[in-house]
């Protein structure tokens, strides 16, 4: 069951073909928690509790993940996420965002500026930047064994896949991550289901047009080409800053909760021009 700290409301908003299931918990500066692939809103379960003690939290299921369906319209998740904030009456927020939820989180920023108080980018995903053959060649079985709706096989190849290793060496952690992924990720492998739109131009030509603090976050043991896009994005966005945690992998969030959480606060802090 997710972790939810007391006071917490759940909702879901519609947006074209779909809506948007979420949670909101905490009081304050507003805070967006944006999940990475394959999982959902749940992997942000130990910040939905600690961060809420400091912060408006507002989590949410991307489409097609959690209990966001896949839908049947044309969709961007950079639009569903603005749209997720009007309808709840968020003028603006900090973003924090895991890989694929990263790479949103940064078209987010450069199509809605305005929405954006500051990002925390972690193993961060980014459009437009073509990752090498060996990452791309790794994601390729789990793909496959999906499409072919043998979903045991899709779930172990996919926590064998080189970046979620470290989260799936501890035990709980896979627990965990196995309930996530669950069913209801498999459907986005099928033929006929929307994809997302991509952004024109990408994100990946585009980082110098972002203005806002920036921190990216990094796990030590993730795989080197995710932790090389982590500095290009830090090279490439300017006055951001970067934290590397040790002995964390990709799910850096998961399995260095208290490390993860201390960077967060300093830098949003440091942000709003006081201690959190």
């Amino acid at each position: 069951m997710s972790a939810r700290p007391p006071g917490a409301t759940t909702g879901a908003v519609e947006v074209e073909g779909s809506h948007l299931s979420y949670e909101q918990a905490g009081r304050g500066s507003d805070v967006v928690l944006v999940h990475g692939s394959m999982l959902d809103r749940r992997m942000w379960d130990d910040q939905f509790v600690s961060l809420a003690a400091h912060f408006r939290l507002l989590r949410y299921d991307l489409r097609g993940y959690g209990r966001s369906p896949c839908g049947n319209a044309e969709f961007a998740h950079r639009d569903d996420l603005a749209e997720l904030l009007e309808r709840l009456g968020v003028e603006h927020a900090f973003v924090v965002a895991l890989s694929m939820g990263a790479a949103v989180a940064v078209d987010f920023a450069l199509t809605h500026p305005e929405r954006v108080r500051a990002l925390v980018l972690v193993s961060s995903g980014l459009s437009g930047y073509r990752m090498p053959d060996e990452y791309i060649s790794g994601r390729q079985p789990f793909h496959d064994a999906a499409r072919e709706r043998q979903l045991g096989r899709a779930m172990d190849l996919f926590l064998d896949f080189e970046p979620m290793r470290t989260a799936a060496s501890l035990p709980a952690l896979r627990a965990r991550l196995e309930e996530m992924i669950g069913e209801h990720t498999w459907p986005l492998h099928q033929e006929g289901v929307p994809r997302p739109r991509p952004l024109s131009p990408p994100a990946a030509g585009r980082l110098n047009e972002i203005n806002v603090p920036t921190l990216v976050v990094t796990g030590a043991l993730d795989m080197l080409a995710i932790r090389q896009q982590g500095e290009l994005i830090h090279a490439g966005i300017r006055g951001s800053e970067s934290v590397v945690i040790a002995g964390a992998g990709h799910m850096v969030n998961m399995e260095r909760p208290e490390e993860f959480d201390r960077a967060v606060l300093d830098f949003l802090g440091r942000v709003e021009g006081g201690a959190v």
